[in-house]
């Protein structure tokens, strides 16, 4: 399992934007409509000897939460299932590993893209 933040340094960027507590389910939508980008992972066991676990989620509740919210461009982990929902870089974007996820975000967050991102997560729910 990742590393907590109580266990960050102090000096780490992602300290200032923690608020001590987990994001209740109610404000859920208001994170994703003020986001640039909602991260997405799905969850599987690799070393599960259930066969199920190995093969993991291929997409949850989250990967329709995102898109309805609006707001956010949502990126999530490539699974067959997303890659069948959503357009790649029409409707979402994608990455398989942590290399291709720095990579990603550093190309969406440029201010250059910030249309064309803007256009991938939709309006806020609340301008619908």
């Amino acid at each position: 399992m990742g590393q907590s933040l109580n266990s960050l340094p102090a000096s780490s960027p992602v300290r200032a934007c923690w608020r001590g507590r987990d994001a209740q389910e109610q404000e859920i939508p208001v994170i994703y409509a003020c986001a640039k980008i909602a991260l997405h992972w799905v969850g599987w066991e690799p070393e599960s000897s259930n066969a199920a676990l190995r093969q993991g989620d291929q997409h949850n509740s989250r990967t329709f939460q995102i898109a309805a919210c609006g707001g956010a461009m949502m990126l999530a982990q490539r699974t067959e299932e997303h890659r069948k929902f959503f357009e790649e870089d029409s409707e979402a974007a994608f990455f398989s590993g942590a290399l291709e996820l720095r990579d990603k975000l550093g190309f969406w967050l440029d201010a250059s893209r910030e249309g064309q991102r803007r256009a991938i997560a939709g309006p806020p729910a609340s301008a619908v």
